[in-house]
């Protein structure tokens, strides 16, 4: 890391259990705008655990997330939303949304009081997809598209977002 930027999320000594067992023990560390930072850690150790409380769905036992300054826990789910992007380990969609779809999904926190997206959002979603090069699955439906290119959409509806953190979970 080379600490060039502001602080853009700050985890204060986190504390996190299910119910009697401890998952996260005195978890703190800093990322800077422009940075990148990676967890790594056997399965079942607690990094989308960890994911969870920085995202605020999860509340800690212990500790603060704050993010551009802000404490997590006093902002709401939409304030959240406009600033973590989160890509999960996987996503089960049971309705037929077309890929270019599940992109502007990520946009609802901008789309203003109708929250309809424009022409100009789809625009601009399949020039993610096109950026990706992953243009062909725009009007493929999510659920028929193999593991790895769900992911790939998932990630450019995250980048589409425009969110300051992205969260990546393997």
């Amino acid at each position: 890391m080379n600490g060039a930027g502001a602080d853009v999320l700050r985890v204060e000594n986190i504390d996190f259990a299910y119910r009697s067992a401890d998952v996260l023990k005195d978890i703190s560390f800093t990322v800077k705008q422009g940075e990148i930072c990676g967890l790594l850690g056997p399965n079942g150790c607690g990094k989308t655990t960890l994911f969870k409380c920085i995202n605020g769905i999860l509340e800690p036992k212990n500790g603060s997330v704050m993010l551009h300054g802000n404490n997590i826990k006093e902002m709401s789910r939409a304030e959240i939303a406009k600033r973590i992007a989160v890509v999960p380990q996987e996503l089960h969609i049971v309705f037929g949304f077309t890929a270019i779809q599940m992109v502007i999904m990520g946009g609802t926190g901008r789309f203003g009081f109708s929250g309809i997206p424009k022409e100009k959002d789809y625009s601009e979603a399949l020039d993610v997809l096109q950026e990706l090069s992953i243009e062909h699955l725009a009007e493929r439906r999510y659920n028929e598209l193999s593991g790895g290119e769900k992911q790939m959409v998932l990630i450019a509806r995250a980048v589409f977002q425009r969110a300051s953190v992205m969260l990546l979970d393997e």
